[in-house]
């Protein structure tokens, strides 16, 4: 395992987590349709939009109750 350090805090740099924070891709929000860069993972370009889509979520499971 390499000794790998950060250039500003100097403390060690897991290189799994390294490759993990560049794996990043431009897509678009499932709410909102705005372009934004995140993770392969990732379908919201904020917090807000996040909320919105479980409120959405938790309305539909309500009413279908």
């Amino acid at each position: 395992m390499s000794n790998m350090l950060c250039p500003h805090c100097h403390k060690p740099i897991n290189p799994a987590k390294l490759l993990k924070t560049q794996d990043k891709e431009t897509k678009e929000c499932i709410v909102c349709g705005k372009s934004f860069t995140g993770s392969k993972k990732s379908k919201f370009c904020s917090n807000a939009c996040r909320c919105k889509a479980y409120q959405r979520k938790k309305k539909v499971k309500a009413l279908s109750l």
